[in-house]
């Protein structure tokens, strides 16, 4: 099924899904970076970062909890979900953030409101190590490297004028 084109209204709406289901998701990806850049491009998923137990022990919990939403997973390596629209939602674990040396501690996560709804994100220097690191992965770098090095430098600009 072809993915829906995703707004930051349909990301929140499962943010506050999740949460209503105990469940406490971190805004990741390029979605994530619209938050200080705008709609920069299209948003082709919702890419979240949850607890690590969320896509261990509790997995089969975390497919149920999304079925409830009419979402069925369609990639079970990626933690991938669509719904019938074609709207897609991609999980991983938070700690990735700590490995991949984004962030030196999940402490430096933020917390952001955005039309009433309040959750978890990075900040804009978070995202910039984030896309930098993405340059470097061996998968990112042959199928998104020159796209994911345009975003680095919008977050550069971005980062200056805030200045």
């Amino acid at each position: 099924m072809k993915t829906k084109p995703v707004l930051l209204k349909n990301a929140l709406a499962i943010v506050r899904y999740l949460q209503g289901n105990g469940i406490d998701p971190l805004l990741y990806g390029s979605l994530g970076v619209s938050l200080y850049l705008g709609p920069f491009k299209d948003f082709n998923d919702i890419d979240l970062l949850i607890e690590n137990t969320w896509l261990g022990e509790r997995w089969p919990e975390l497919i149920g909890v999304m079925q409830g939403r009419g979402f069925s997973l369609v990639a079970a390596r990626e933690h991938e979900f669509q719904d019938q629209a074609g709207l897609s939602v991609a999980f991983a674990e938070e700690t990735v953030l700590i490995r991949d040396k984004i962030l030196d501690s999940l402490n430096l996560v933020i917390t952001r409101k955005v039309d009433g709804t309040i959750f978890r994100t990075l900040s804009p220097e978070g995202f910039r190590e984030a896309y930098r690191f993405s340059v470097k992965d061996g998968y990112r770098k042959d199928k998104r490297g020159k796209k994911d090095q345009d975003v680095i430098e919008l977050l550069d600009r971005y980062l200056i004028s805030t200045w």
